[in-house]
């Protein structure tokens, strides 16, 4: 008889441990997903829309160019 109740004990326990499964389950694809996402999104679409936007701006007609830089070289005594 006690190892019909042992048994039954057993189950219990195992179902309390397999309670939050689902929840981990969860969590760990949300997680995982989000991971994957970022890294795709800096790979690949960031220097893409970087690419596209100086395009864009090439091609408008207020685009002028800078005026050079120039850099005066003094000696300090």
């Amino acid at each position: 008889m006690q190892f019909l109740f042992a048994d039954h004990t057993l189950d219990a326990d195992r179902r309390e441990r397999r309670r939050g499964a689902n929840a981990q389950k969860s969590i760990g694809f949300a997680t995982l997903t989000g991971m994957i996402g970022s890294t795709l999104l800096t790979v690949a679409v960031v220097p893409s829309l970087f690419v596209v936007l100086q395009q864009i701006e090439a091609r408008s007609p207020d685009a002028a160019a800078p005026p050079p830089l120039t850099i005066e070289l003094t000696k300090f005594v």
